[in-house]
Order: structure tokens, then C-alpha cells, then sequence
């Protein structure tokens, strides 16, 4: 561990940023006597800190492998190319959170600043290099999560959701910690190049190590969803506001995987075949349960979460892919796999907030009967992103899942790979059903559509010409993420 460098705060600076500029209205509001600070001035610091640290996040980025503040933060291609695809998403759930419609007025300030500090914990959390501050990145990430979900007077399950979270979230939380003096105990440091120099199989033969790593990752198995840590997710998302919901289904989730990605992408448990048959289990049960349960779903928050679920065994079999090579063909098809899980979902929970924002009421899936009669043009649309969630040709979910499942078989995982596929029927037959429902004839329950009025509504049309458009061009996204890795290597 070395000494603190200027060259620690260039490479940090889109996390100084994203936390600074955006707590500025917050700083003027205690100065002011705490009267609260006009929307617009919030909002242009909010996407004014987004917009410079994206820029910086490119600007900044090493050559190679590069660490800071003494080896407790890592610089690599996992930390930029996620760490771009979540600043993208970040913008999204921005949007999504600006038309709101003044939901906590008077703690604009104070919630807008409390969403970014959620958002640079995740990104600590993409950059530790020390399992001590993964953690607490990760709980910093969280914490503020509690905030924005009770805060809404008129969400009458937000207290409820929150109490849910607060508890369920308490377990693993100790389980984590205490799992991470057990490692310690065993290895002596937290650093993670410190452990992966330890001999490995004097480390696996450690029954001490073993146990602390178990405990350590049942608290990512939490935020990804897998089973059997899935059961909070469908309560507490339930209750929360969408925008709190694509943060945690798209971000914390896709954090928490890349961090146990980096714990195992290494000779240590490569070749321990018991993780990764732990891991291959995991997606598979994962899979069933997911798939079992968006049969019964009446109302399409509940799909959604379902189908985000399901992805979180599509991101297992990403987990045990990387955990055996280090061949970038395989990493840039994960790659392509993880955007194009970012994109979808951030279009489906954004279509869903501007539809239920538009018709104040949550929308159930017999809602959408006779949709095209009314709105054919977004009944078209929504049939983009639905076909495009399940995965059909030759839309961007098409290809991500292609990728993915190309890099399964390159590494040997085809049983795995082969029961994602079938398990995922159900998910596609959902989807169908909800198609067939939108352009049967019927007396359509929804009133207002898409209003062209509202910034996230140009937004959504972009994403859903990504969804279209963007798994065409996979070739050419291939090669620009083999020339960051390149670069990088």
C-alpha cells in the first residue's frame, strides 16, 4: 500500500464530480437558511456533474492497469467499460427521477444529491481493489435507497418497502462482515493482489477462508438477485418508485456481479470446479424460480422484476464464463451481453414510469388489452421492447443473449448454457401472450399514452432505436471493445 498521489485525484476525478458539483444546490441550501433551491438550478447541476464525469471518465482513463490511493482502487477495462454502460444508465434513471412531479419538493436538494451519492458508492464499488472497501461501497450505495423510497407520502407501500429493505438487507450485511474477518484471519490482509499471491491450494485447503468467503458473498448473491437471496427483491421493488427500481435492477445488480466476477477471475478458483458448479446451480435454480413465478403476475412492475430476475441467471452463467479464462473474445461477449441488458431494462422501466405517470394508477397486464386499438404507434413500440426482453431476433436482447450464450459454450458450459435457453420459455411465452393481448380486440384501460411533451419520452425513443437498430451493429461494437481491452492490456 503506497502513498497518496496527485495522479490518485485525475484518476478519480469523475467520482469527485459526480459528488461535488451535484452537492452544490445542497451546499447553497444550508447557506441560504435552507430554503430550498429552484428545481431547474438542481437539475442543471445534477446533469452538468453526470455530463463532465462521463466526459472525464474517457478523458482519464490509463493505459493499462493503473491503481490509486495506495492499491485501494483498481483502473482497468472492467471499471471503464461497466463503469461508462452505468453512467449511461444513471442519465436514464436522471430523467426518470426529474418528471416525477415534485414527489419530495422539499427535499429536491437533498434527494437529487442523495441518488448521486448512491451512484458513486456503486461506482467505488466497481473500482475496489480491497474487500473492505467493496463492502462498504456497496452499503454506501444502498443506504441512501432508504430515503428515496419512503419519502413518498402517497406511495402507500414506500414505508412498508423501506422497513423490508432495511431488514432483509440487515442479515447479509453482518454475514458479510463477519465473513470478512474470517479472510483476514486466514490471509492476513484484504487487498485483493495481496490474497491472490497467497499459495491457492493452501488457501481452498483453509476451511477458515472457505467459510469467510461464503459469508462475504452472500451479501453480492443479495444484490444480484440469485437464489435464494431473490425473495426481497419482488417486496421491496414492488413498493418503490421506478426510478429506485431501475437503479437497483440494472446497477446495483450489475455491480455486485462484476465485483464477484472479480473475486473469482483469477487462478485461485479457476480451477476449483466446486465454486463454479456452486455458481452454474445458482443461475440454473434461478432460472426455475423466475420462470415459475411471471406466469402469475397481474400487473407488469411485477413482469418486469420477474424478467429482471430470470437475467440474474443469465448473469451466473456470465459469472462461471469469466471465472475460468482471461480470452478476450469471451470477455467482449459478456460485454455485449451486460450493455445490452442495460439498454433494455432501462427502456422497459422508463416506458412503464411514463405510462403509469400519465394514467396515475399502476397498470396491470390486461390493461394493455386493446392498446393498438388506441395507440397503435406505441402499441408497436412497447411490442419492440417486450420482443426485445425475451430475446427475439433480430432485436438487441437477441444478440446480447447469443453472445452470452457463444461464450458458455467456448468455455465448456453447455449443459448450463442449454438449460438458460429452455428455462427462459416461459419468459418468451409471457411476452407473446402480452403481444397478443395488446392487438386483440378490446376496451383498452389505458386513457393517456406517451405524452411527446416530456423529456424521458424522446428518451425512451432512443433506447427503443437501440433495441432495434444497436444488435445489428454487434460486429462493430465487438471490435471498439476489443480495442479498449487491448489498450488496456
Amino acid at each position: 500500500m503506497g502513498a497518496i498521489e496527485v495522479k490518485d485525484f485525475f484518476l478519480t476525478s469523475p467520482l469527485l464530480t459526480l459528488i461535488l458539483v451535484s452537492g452544490l444546490p445542497v451546499g447553497a441550501k444550508a447557506l441560504n437558511g435552507f430554503k430550498e433551491v429552484s428545481p431547474a438550478i438542481v437539475r442543471f447541476f445534477s446533469f452538468v456533474s453526470l455530463s463532465v464525469a462521463l466526459f472525464l471518465t474517457f478523458i482519464m482513463r490509463p493505459e493499462g492497469v493503473s491503481y490509486a490511493f495506495g492499491g485501494s482502487l483498481i483502473f482497468d477495462e472492467y471499471s471503464f467499460i461497466i463503469g461508462a454502460t452505468l453512467l449511461f444508465s444513471f442519465y436514464v434513471i436522471l430523467v426518470q427521477f426529474f418528471e416525477i412531479g415534485g414527489a419530495a419538493e422539499k427535499f429536491f436538494s437533498e434527494h437529487t444529491f442523495l441518488l448521486h451519492l448512491s451512484f458513486v458508492g456503486l461506482l467505488i464499488a466497481l473500482l475496489a481493489n480491497h474487500l473492505l472497501l467493496l463492502f462498504a461501497a456497496l452499503e454506501l450505495a444502498i443506504m441512501p435507497l432508504y430515503f428515496c423510497i419512503g419519502i413518498n407520502k402517497k406511495n402507500e407501500f414506500g414505508k412498508e418497502a423501506t422497513l423490508k429493505l432495511f431488514i432483509l438487507n440487515s442479515l447479509p450485511v453482518v454475514f458479510g462482515l463477519l465473513g470478512l474477518s474470517f479472510i483476514y484471519g486466514a490471509t492476513g490482509s484484504l487487498v485483493f493482489s495481496d490474497i491472490l499471491q497467497t499459495d491457492a491450494q493452501l488457501l481452498l485447503d483453509n476451511k477458515l477462508f472457505l467459510l469467510g468467503l461464503l459469508l462475504f458473498l452472500s451479501n453480492f448473491l443479495f444484490k444480484s438477485t440469485l437464489f435464494p437471496f431473490h425473495f426481497w427483491s419482488h417486496d421491496v421493488l414492488k413498493g418503490s418508485p421506478n426510478y429506485v427500481v431501475s437503479l437497483v435492477s440494472i446497477c446495483v445488480k450489475v455491480v455486485a456481479v462484476y465485483a464477484i466476477v472479480r473475486i473469482f477471475n483469477s487462478e485461485l478458483f479457476s480451477e476449483n470446479s466446486s465454486v463454479i458448479n456452486l455458481f452454474q446451480w445458482l443461475g440454473v435454480i434461478t432460472f426455475f424460480v423466475s420462470s415459475f413465478f411471471i406466469s402469475s403476475q397481474k400487473d407488469i412492475k411485477s413482469a418486469l422484476i420477474c424478467f429482471s430476475q430470470a437475467h440474474s441467471g443469465f448473469f451466473a452463467l456470465a459469472i462461471v464464463t469469466l471465472s475460468s479464462t482471461e480470452n478476450v473474445n469471451v470477455l467482449i461477449k459478456v460485454f455485449i451481453y451486460t450493455i445490452s441488458y442495460v439498454v433494455l431494462f432501462s427502456a422497459a422501466f422508463l416506458f412503464l414510469d411514463i405510462l403509469e405517470r400519465e394514467n396515475r394508477k399502476s397498470l396491470l397486464v390486461d390493461d394493455l388489452q386493446g392498446y393498438f386499438r388506441n395507440f397503435p404507434y406505441q402499441a408497436f413500440l412497447w411490442s419492440v421492447l417486450i420482443l426485445g426482453l425475451a430475446g427475439f431476433p433480430p432485436l438487441l436482447g437477441f444478440w446480447g443473449l447469443l453472445h452470452l450464450y457463444l461464450g458458455g459454450v467456448s468455455e465448456g458450459f453447455l449443459w448450463v448454457t442449454i438449460w438458460s435457453g429452455v428455462l427462459s420459455l416461459p419468459l418468451i411465452m409471457f411476452a407473446v401472450q402480452s403481444i397478443l393481448k395488446i392487438y386483440l380486440p378490446g376496451q383498452c384501460r389505458i386513457e393517456n399514452g406517451l405524452s411527446r411533451k416530456l423529456k424521458s419520452t424522446n428518451v425512451l425513443l432512443v433506447l427503443l432505436c437501440m433495441i432495434a437498430f444497436m444488435g445489428l451493429f454487434s460486429e462493430k461494437i465487438s471490435q471498439a471493445l476489443a480495442a479498449v481491452l487491448i489498450i488496456g492490456s
